[in-house]
C-alpha cells in the first residue's frame, strides 16, 4: 500500500515542479520585455550623447577651459626657452614650457601625473615630457605639475617638451584618470 501511496506522489510532485518551472519562466519573460526596452532607450540615449559629444568641441586653444567629468583644465600660457647654461636643448630644438591650470570640481581627490596624464604631438610627431625642460624651468621658478588635487581645489605647474624650433603645432592631452581613454585636448599654433 505504501509503494501505491509513493507512487501517487510523484506525479503530484513533478507536476509542482513543472508549474513551478512554468511560473518562473512567464515571470522572466515578463522581466525581459522591459530590460530589452531599456537596453534599446539606453542605447538611444548612448547614441544621442556619442553624437552629441562629436558636436561639442574637441580642441581647446591657449587660455580656453575644458571640463570633464567635473575636472576644468585651462593651458594658461605657452612659452619657448633655450635653457639654461645646464640644461639646453639638443641642436634645432627649443624647450617648450605649457603652464596648466586644474580645478577639481568633482566629487572626488584627483592625481595628477606630469608623465601619465599627459601625451603630446608636435607637428603631429609623439614626443615625451622632458625633465631637462622642466629642470631648466624650475629656475626660473617653475613648478612641474604633479601631485593630487583635493575637491573644490586647484593646482598650477607646468608640463616641458623638448621639439624642434620650427615647429608649428603642439597637441597635449590630458586625461584626468589612467583609466579612462577620455581626455582634453588643448592646441597651441606657433
Amino acid at each position: 500500500m505504501e509503494e501505491t501511496k509513493k507512487k501517487k506522489k510523484w506525479p503530484i510532485i513533478v507536476a509542482i515542479i513543472v508549474v513551478i518551472g512554468v511560473i518562473a519562466a512567464a515571470t522572466s519573460g515578463g522581466d525581459s520585455e522591459p530590460k530589452k526596452a531599456e537596453t534599446a532607450q539606453n542605447s538611444t540615449e548612448t547614441a544621442k550623447s556619442d553624437s552629441k559629444a562629436t558636436d561639442e568641441k574637441q580642441k581647446f586653444a591657449v587660455g580656453e577651459a575644458a571640463v570633464l567629468n567635473g575636472v576644468q583644465v585651462t593651458l594658461k600660457n605657452v612659452e619657448e626657452s633655450n635653457g639654461t647654461h645646464i640644461f639646453t636643448p639638443g641642436d634645432g630644438n627649443v624647450f617648450v614650457l605649457c603652464e596648466f591650470e586644474i580645478e577639481n570640481n568633482s566629487k572626488k581627490e584627483i592625481n595628477v601625473s606630469s608623465v601619465v596624464s599627459f601625451d603630446a604631438y608636435c607637428d603631429d610627431y609623439a614626443t615625451g615630457l622632458s625633465l631637462s625642460a622642466l629642470s631648466a624651468g624650475s629656475s626660473d621658478g617653475k613648478k612641474q605639475l604633479d601631485g593630487s588635487v583635493a575637491v573644490g581645489k586647484k593646482m598650477n605647474g607646468y608640463v616641458g617638451y623638448e621639439i624642434p624650433a620650427d615647429w608649428k603645432n603642439l597637441e597635449i592631452t590630458y586625461s584626468p584618470s589612467f583609466w579612462n581613454n577620455k581626455g582634453m585636448t588643448f592646441e597651441a599654433v606657433k
